[in-house]
């Protein structure tokens, strides 16, 4: 590997933008021992960031051809015999595979810069402080449910409810403010009434109110996925992150 592109690739303050970013790195550390011994990569991946931006949903296909259809209105040809031609691996690269791969990196950069044109949807990230407010939502884009803050205890396990979770998608919430008591803590699973059986199973899980009630103190916690969570706007003070950005 050119010791350019090493440099390029293992800086933490040259983002590596495109889509299924960390797949495609995974596979440099495997093909490549310079890189054995990097444990992490700056990475955008354009799916992640388009659903940060309202873009798209979860639930949409997030491939680079899809984001250019939706986010651009263009059409990227992804054809599987030039995608899968095992001549990638030829010192020489036809030109055809060349249009291939340069199509994708323009393509990332004209998705990456449309996205960044559009205001992030006001949600919480896994490294959002300790202490932050927050609001909880009943559903992701629905209605608030509950005001807290971000606890400073983050355990594995918060009364049989996981916590650090594979995809990093939970996070203990304090909460200090109930709005609606009906709505139901999804995670948080009543036990089973078979006393022979120390399990959760999901006969059911506690509402807000319900967990309130069992709470001596003026705040109660609460495992939540990040997307039910939102900065509390009452009290939201924000600022701009400069970003400098690369495309593979």
């Amino acid at each position: 590997m050119p010791p350019a592109l090493l440099s390029i690739l293992t800086s933490n303050r040259v983002f590596k933008i495109g889509s299924a970013i960390k797949g495609d790195l995974t596979r440099l550390k495997k093909q490549f021992p310079q890189l054995a011994s990097q444990s992490s990569f700056a990475t955008i991946d354009l799916k992640d960031y388009a659903i940060q931006r309202g873009a798209i949903k979860r639930k949409d296909p997030g491939g680079l051809d899809a984001l250019v259809e939706k986010i651009l209105g263009k059409y990227l040809p992804k054809d599987d015999t030039v995608r899968k031609s095992e001549d990638w691996e030829a010192r020489s690269l036809r030109d055809d595979l060349c249009e291939y791969a340069a199509n994708d990196v323009y393509a990332a950069r004209l998705v990456f810069e449309q996205l960044s044109s559009i205001t992030p949807i006001d949600h919480i990230q896994i490294s959002s402080p300790a202490g932050t407010r927050v609001a909880l939502l009943v559903q992701e884009e629905g209605d608030i449910t509950a005001y807290g803050f971000i606890s400073s205890n983050q355990p594995k396990t918060l009364n049989g409810v996981r916590v650090q979770v594979p995809t990093k998608s939970r996070l203990v919430i304090d909460i200090d403010l109930v709005v609606t008591p009906s709505a139901v803590a999804i995670l948080h699973l009543m036990p089973r009434n078979n006393s022979s059986s120390t399990s959760k199973t999901n006969s059911g899980a506690y509402t807000l109110g319900q967990l309130k009630n069992l709470s001596t103190a003026s705040t109660f916690p609460l495992v939540s996925s990040i997307n039910l969570l939102q900065f509390d706007h009452r009290n939201l003070v924000s600022g701009d992150i400069d970003l400098m950005t690369f495309s593979i």
